[in-house]
This record gives structure tokens, sequence and C-alpha cells, in this order.
């Protein structure tokens, strides 16, 4: 992906998007015996997964969703789809990168039905391990933050991550452990 400035961030191209569209479809398969998801709600996910980040092509900030919106906009319409069929899909992208965890309504009580807290997940697990190592790095520098600031911000950063992700998956068999160990390599790296 190139960015407004045409340099290339590979911490945010197409194999993010779809590593995190991995992590999306693992998420829906493990809450599929509990949990129905219609053509829709899955077709929705998987455009908000591949498409989340396309704003940072036009800008680096944290905000990025808003500008990611607007192409998701463009794509659905370059192909004759319905905006208004995709519209949790273009809700997810565009509030996505609320990495304060201020937007969630639904922080205190586990919706998985929203497309936006399924991209959130998967894009969140994406930043673990050694993956987030480098796109952390890669992006802190970018947003003008100094090689002696970093590690402080990424393990700030990393830590409210973690502590919204971990509660979401704990009933989810298997996902704490996978979790927990991708936290303790980015978390020693840093």
């Amino acid at each position: 992906r190139k960015c407004f400035d045409g340099n290339y961030l590979p911490s945010h191209d197409e194999i993010h998007h779809s590593r995190t569209w991995a992590y999306a479809r693992k998420l829906i398969n493990s809450l599929s015996s509990s949990t129905l998801f219609s053509l829709k709600k899955i077709e929705n996910v998987a455009l908000a997964a591949f498409l989340h980040d396309t704003g940072m092509s036009v800008t680096l900030e944290k905000d990025h969703g808003k500008a990611g919106r607007i192409l998701a906009e463009r794509f659905i319409s370059l192909h004759n789809l319905s905006v208004e069929y995709f519209a949790e899909a273009l809700k997810a992208i565009e509030h996505h990168d609320d990495k304060e965890y201020t937007k969630y309504t639904e922080k205190t009580t586990p919706n998985f039905q929203s497309v936006l807290q399924i991209l959130s997940l998967a894009d969140d697990m994406d930043a673990l391990g050694y993956v987030g190592v480098f796109r952390y790095y890669e992006i802190y520098l970018l947003r003008g933050i100094s090689m002696y600031n970093l590690p402080a911000e990424v393990i700030r950063n990393l830590n409210k991550r973690y502590g919204y992700m971990a509660p979401w998956l704990e009933d989810l068999p298997g996902w704490e452990k996978i979790l927990k160990r991708r936290f303790e390599i980015i978390h020693g790296f840093y």
C-alpha cells in the first residue's frame, strides 16, 4: 500500500488485511456454535477486513478510518454494490481505529454480532506477536514518535489493546492462551 506521500507501508498492506480477515474468520468459526452469522454479516466482516486500513493511503493519523470509509464507499459504488447492504462494514471501517477504546458501546457486554467488534478484535490480534513488533515500529516512527519514546508508547497502547481483548476472548476455547503468548512476545521485545 502506498501512502499519500508515495512511501510504501508494509505494516498495513494487503497482507495485513488478509491476516485480519483470517483472524475474523477464526473468530466467526469459534463463535458459530453459539451464534448464527448470516451471509450478509460475514460479507460485511470480509469487506471491512479487506478495506479497513485503506485510509492510510490518505493519512497516517489515528483517525484514518474516516478516509477509509470514503474509499470503501467509492469501491462499493465502482462495483455496483449496495451501500445499504454494506452499512455495517462502512461503520466498522470508519470507527475501527479507536485504539483508545472510547467509542465502543458494547465494551461491557460482548456483542459478537457487531461487525465493528469482530473487525476491531481481528485487527488487534494482528498487532500482537512478531508481526506486531514491526507494525508498531513502522507506524509509530512514521507518526513522528521518537525512538526514545517508542517503547513506552507501544507498551501503553499494547496494554490497552490486550486489556480490552482478553475479556472478550476468555470464554472461547484456546484463544486466551494464544493471545497471551503473542502479547508476551511483543511486550518482551519493547
